[in-house]
C-alpha cells in the first residue's frame, strides 16, 4: 500500500510542486514541530504519541531525523 501512495505523492509533486509544497512539505514540517513542541513541555519519561496520515510519515520522519542530529535546524526550516 505504501509503495502505491509513494508513486501517488511523487506524480502529485511532479504534476502540482507548489501545491505538493503547500499541502506536503509544509504540513510535515508543522506536525513534526507540534510533536517536538509537545515532546519538550513533557515531563520526563512521558511518551508522545501522535496519529498521522501514511502520506506525511516519511516527511516527518526525515525532519524529526534531522532536527535530532542538528536542532538549529527547527528555526531554519519552520519559519512563519
Amino acid at each position: 500500500q505504501s509503495d502505491v501512495l509513494t508513486e501517488l505523492m511523487l506524480e502529485f509533486c511532479e504534476y502540482f510542486p507548489s501545491l505538493s509544497r503547500v499541502l506536503l512539505l509544509e504540513r510535515d514540517l508543522y506536525l513534526a514541530r507540534s510533536i517536538v513542541g509537545i515532546s519538550m513541555n513533557a515531563d520526563t519519561g512521558d511518551r508522545v504519541v501522535a496519529v498521522v496520515g501514511l502520506g506525511h510519515l516519511k516527511g516527518m520522519q526525515e525532519a524529526l531525523e534531522r532536527w535530532k542530529k542538528n536542532p538549529e535546524l527547527i528555526q531554519e526550516e519552520c519559519k512563519d
